[in-house]
């Protein structure tokens, strides 16, 4: 008996909605509905939510041409029977059947998600029916196991399967387990830093000034050799201490008092010791700045957590070297190229991290269905690639990576839009028929708050939707209200009026009060004058009084009209005061809601209206422009 009447009512919604909730220009695409998806034991919410999340964006990414996906809020405005199964959270498929017959569904897809050991597995299937015959079967199904770091690439695949049953999911592309850590790997420079060592050690050194010992032809050639072979060895120590700067103090010393101390006759015969002597030199500047690019590599290795200010001033470590290295004399600069390619490639790695953490917020926000929000920080992760100035690989590669997810985010917010519009015209014409003109107009004025604050993201197809619907419930629309909503929401222009009349108010406040203070000083000095000169004994000090009391009296009129004058412009000023800053902070709070959300519209989504009123005491001022951060 009771699954008779159910199928009545459904049957009869059916044809209720095909008649009259959808527009004409959501005819020819399937309707779509994703269940919620049930987090088995060892799975939280947040989780299963995310599997939801990311299929719904999925859908939107690759499939919005061909099918209008039906939303929660759909559901609970449009179909009453839907909705009291939609709180029995069931991953069953009669469940879904249920629910399919329910809101005339075309296809409609539903799974679950449980844990075995470290991975996640996930099953999804995708049922299809048939409106005509009533006839439902399963279209597709799949199961994947994964690591909670894959989820959002497996999403994506999960849905090409769901919606394409031939469709097979390439694991072998699945990315690795992400890690957040950065580790600068300094063992190819310590190869070089050790190979310099080796090319100008104390034994060789000391070979070679054997050798122009025994090639000299005369005492003084002799003693100046090992005159300056105590000095190099002294730099020698100094420099396997790492003492560069000091070492390289005692090889400049030799050349100079070669340079002082001999004739050109007996350098050109020393001519190889002068030459290794340079090579000495050059040696302490590129192990000096090895040194600085170690010190600096194991900084930002000790930290267990990267944050963007240890970025930052690692970079302006690495930055820092990099002066240094070309500060180093013209002649000391062979072999130093390596170097300056070792100090690009970190400094790449570091700008790719530092844009990595406007990445990781936009794709959270992506994930949120804030599409401006996500743009906008792609747009600040590519700005930090563009404002390093490195030219490397790794910035090309990143910077590819980022414009690609920015273009997907664009697209997948504009379908997002179409189909949260029509879905909120479908609502408000399903509700004018019913006869509930007031909600259906309060529907259509909420969406004109996502068109204005989307602006961006609207399409022809989403606007003429929008102004069919407004122009069938009569429902007055301007282009210019896009326009409207969409500049600050006008909190600018009210906040400069709340600003001078702000302004205006407070400042005559305070004169009123002053004159207000000096009137009662005046006036004061006046009785006093005044009682005075009622009591003055003779004509002169009478004649005096008087003169004073009159002056007294003037100026006491005085203060008088300029506090009653000061008085009256504050109170004319206050209502304008009042109502600018009013809209001023009205506007600027529903922008920050309307571009991130808040709890209050997580329970509007999650409950409805009716209970964010009741229970939470929200005013329908404080809801609007809540579908903006609306989930499917």
């Amino acid at each position: 008996m009771y699954l008779s009447f159910f199928r009545c009512i459904s049957i009869s919604g059916i044809i209720f909605t095909l008649f009259f909730s959808f527009p004409a220009e959501a005819a020819g695409k399937k309707s779509l509905y994703v269940h919620s998806i049930i987090a088995h034991t060892g799975v939280y919410e947040r989780v299963s939510q995310k599997v939801r999340d990311y299929l719904v964006l999925s859908l939107l990414e690759g499939y919005s041409n061909k099918y209008q996906l039906v939303t929660d809020d759909d559901i609970k405005v449009m179909f009453k029977q839907a909705a009291l199964l939609m709180t029995v959270k069931c991953d069953a498929e009669s469940c879904a059947m249920k629910i399919a017959d329910a809101i005339d569904a075309d296809e409609i897809i539903y799974g679950s998600v449980s844990r075995e050991n470290n991975k996640l597995v996930i099953k999804l299937t995708n049922l299809e029916r048939d409106s005509k015959t009533l006839t439902q079967k399963k279209k597709s199904f799949v199961m994947v196991a994964l690591l909670e770091s894959q989820l959002e690439w497996f999403c994506r695949e999960c849905a090409k399967k769901l919606m394409n049953n031939s469709y097979s999911i390439d694991l072998s592309r699945a990315p690795g387990d992400v890690s957040t850590e950065l580790v600068i790997d300094n063992n190819e420079i310590n190869k070089v830093h050790r190979a310099d060592i080796q090319n100008m050690s104390i034994a060789e050194m000391n070979r070679s000034m054997e050798i122009y010992r025994n090639q000299a032809d005369n005492e003084t050639i002799i003693r100046v050799l090992d005159y300056l072979g105590e000095l190099i060895k002294e730099g020698d120590i100094l420099y396997k201490d790492n003492d560069f700067i000091e070492a390289r103090d005692r090889y400049q010393s030799v050349l100079i008092k070669i340079n002082e101390s001999l004739r050109e006759e007996n350098k050109i015969k020393i001519n190889t010791f002068i030459t290794q002597v340079h090579e000495r030199i050059s040696a302490t500047y590129k192990a000096e700045v090895v040194a600085m690019i170690k010190k600096a590599d194991n900084w930002i290795n000790s930290h267990d957590k990267i944050n963007e200010k240890i970025i930052e001033s690692s970079i302006n470590q690495y930055f820092s070297i990099k002066a240094i290295l070309r500060k180093i004399p013209e002649e000391y600069q062979n072999d130093t190229a390596y170097i300056d390619n070792t100090l690009i490639q970190r400094l790449a790695r570091l700008y790719s991290l530092k844009s990595g953490i406007h990445e990781s917020s936009a794709e959270d926000r992506y994930r949120e269905y804030r599409f401006l929000s996500a743009l906008s920080d792609y747009d600040n992760a590519l700005s930090q690639l563009e404002e390093s100035g490195i030219k490397h690989k790794i910035i090309d590669d990143y910077r590819s990576r980022i414009t690609t997810k920015r273009t997907i985010t664009y697209e997948t917010g504009k379908a997002w839009l179409l189909n949260r519009v029509t879905s909120l015209c479908n609502q408000a014409e399903y509700l004018n028929i019913r006869g509930n003109n007031m909600n259906a107009k309060k529907i259509l004025k909420n969406t004109k708050y996502i068109l204005g604050y989307n602006k961006m993201l609207i399409t022809d197809q989403a606007e003429d939707i929008y102004k069919k619907t407004c122009s069938t419930l009569r429902y007055s629309y301007k282009a210019s209200d896009i326009d409207y909503y969409n500049k600050e929401l006008n909190s600018q222009y009210y906040g400069a009026c709340a600003l001078i009349f702000d302004s205006i108010c407070l400042l005559t406040l305070g004169c009123g009060i002053t004159f207000h203070v000096l009137y009662n000083d005046a006036y004061s000095e006046y009785n006093s004058l005044h009682d005075k000169y009622s009591m003055a004994a003779n004509i002169i000090l009478a004649t005096r009084l008087h003169n004073e009391v009159r002056k007294k009296k003037d100026e006491a009129d005085t203060y008088s009209i300029l506090t009653i004058v000061f008085y009256s412009v504050s109170a004319a000023a206050v209502i304008p005061a009042i109502y600018f800053t009013y809209k001023y902070l009205f506007y600027k709070i529903l922008k920050k809601k309307m571009a991130n959300g808040s709890i209050s519209f997580n329970i509007l989504y999650k409950n409805g209206s009716n209970e964010a009123i009741t229970r939470l005491r929200y005013s329908n001022d404080r809801l609007m422009g809540a579908y903006i951060t609306y989930r499917f």
